[in-house]
């Protein structure tokens, strides 16, 4: 498949100019020309060629790794999926790159934007970039596979986080296949954490550590509104979960760690409770019928054990969003 320079050229250019008339760098900085711009336009084309001709070959096994690159080069041939160069994204590799679309669905073209930061270096740390656009395309091709559900996640939490969860998971199969024993690159901690931690624990330390949730609690959540048994006792699973939360004890004593892990369950429930709630109240009653759902006054028992939850997680939200923080920190080193 090919990607002539022209072409992207022609998709790049409109939105170049509008960053370099539109959008203000932060920190004082000068904006970037429109020629500073169209020097990237290579780095673009370098990075779709590799990606194309390591997937291409008939000799390599095609499985969700060459489904996602292949179905999003494929709409970037043919104009349904377009790439953006935005500086006013982070100026960091980690977040230098995102997947947007209209979430009314006005705008037919979903883009994968990418800040000039993370294309200037990709001579000098090209596993970085490749596995972030391979990461966004994951997001591509599930919103090209189903738009309004994808849509239907904003101000989901937990849909969101297992959207996330997809793509390094696809990003992880990538680093494992074609960069981890690829003897021309060099990965990054943060790569090394992903792969290592897909190959043992399917992401598992990955998300405790770089995402600070519980990932088997995040998926008990997402997963009891669909199971065939009553709200009756699903709400009592949902009971017994947060009575086994609520017992855990803590030590004066015990290492910042040992607290962070032990407080996971609770920021997990504390996040993504009211979504399983509202899924498990509503699989039996119309939101139009019943709009305003009370928690409080639907499961009183649930609500107050949950209450202690946001309580005692309050009580330790510092200590434990500094610990989060250090340790993704400590994994986007370079």
């Amino acid at each position: 498949m090919k990607y002539p320079a022209m072409m992207i050229k022609l998709r790049l250019l409109t939105l170049t100019i509008l960053c370099a008339s539109l959008v203000a760098c932060k920190s004082g900085a000068s904006k970037k020309s429109d020629e500073e711009y169209k020097k990237l336009i290579p780095i673009f084309d370098s990075i779709l060629q590799t990606l194309d001709s390591w997937t291409a070959s008939k000799a390599v096994k095609q499985d969700a790794v060459e489904t996602t690159i292949r179905v999003s080069l494929k709409a970037i041939k043919d104009g349904r999926l377009g790439i953006t160069i935005n500086p006013d994204l982070p100026e960091n590799f980690y977040e230098g790159a995102n997947f947007a679309f209209s979430s009314t669905l006005q705008d037919p073209k979903p883009h994968i934007s990418v800040s000039p930061y993370i294309l200037s270096p990709f001579d000098q740390y090209p596993t970085i970039t490749l596995s972030a656009f391979v990461h966004e395309m994951q997001h591509a091709h599930s919103y090209l596979q189903n738009p309004a559900r994808l849509a239907g996640a904003d101000g989901n939490p937990l849909e969101k986080y297992l959207y996330e969860l997809d793509a390094y998971n696809v990003e992880a199969r990538f680093i494992l296949k074609y960069l981890a024993n690829n003897v021309h690159y060099k990965i990054t901690p943060f790569e090394t954490l992903l792969a290592r931690s897909f190959h043992e624990n399917y992401l598992a330390e990955f998300s405790a550590k770089m995402l600070a949730h519980d990932m088997q609690l995040a998926a008990f959540l997402s997963s009891l509104p669909s199971k065939k048994i009553s709200e009756e006792k699903m709400i009592t699973e949902l009971q017994k979960l947060l009575d086994s939360v609520n017992a855990t004890e803590f030590n004066q004593h015990e290492s910042e760690s040992d607290t962070f892990f032990k407080l996971m369950p609770y920021y997990t429930v504390n996040q993504f409770l009211p979504v399983t709630i509202r899924d498990i109240y509503y699989k039996t009653r119309s939101p139009q019928s019943e709009p305003q759902f009370d928690f409080a006054r639907t499961y009183p028992k649930l609500a107050s054990s949950y209450q202690h939850i946001a309580e005692v997680l309050q009580a330790h939200r510092d200590m434990y969003f500094s610990f989060a923080e250090r340790s993704r920190q400590y994994y986007k080193r370079l």
